[in-house]
């Protein structure tokens, strides 16, 4: 993990690619939207919104607009693991 990227709050030491989240919804079986944010420099967001699958997501932050991290340092940044975020953001 860089310095850099710690103190912009890119990410919490599980790996260079976890990145904050919140759960959008959960419109098709077997799987969760995501709406994935990346801060940019100047307080700018961008992201998008992904499709994950239900087994990776923490039982706890299934429910729509539930604030997550997402692991996404799989084959091609795909998602590991989803994980609720307990520091109120």
């Amino acid at each position: 993990m860089s310095e850099e990227a710690s103190r912009k709050g890119l990410t919490i030491g599980v790996s260079d690619w976890v990145v904050r989240g919140r759960i959008f919804a959960s419109l098709r079986p077997g799987e969760i939207s995501v709406q994935v944010v990346w801060p940019k420099p100047g307080g700018e967001a961008n992201g998008g919104v992904f499709p994950v699958a239900t087994e990776i997501v923490a039982v706890d932050a299934r429910m729509p607009n539930t604030p997550v991290w997402i692991d996404a340092s799989g084959e091609h940044r795909a998602a590991v693991r989803v994980w609720r975020r307990t520091d109120g953001g």
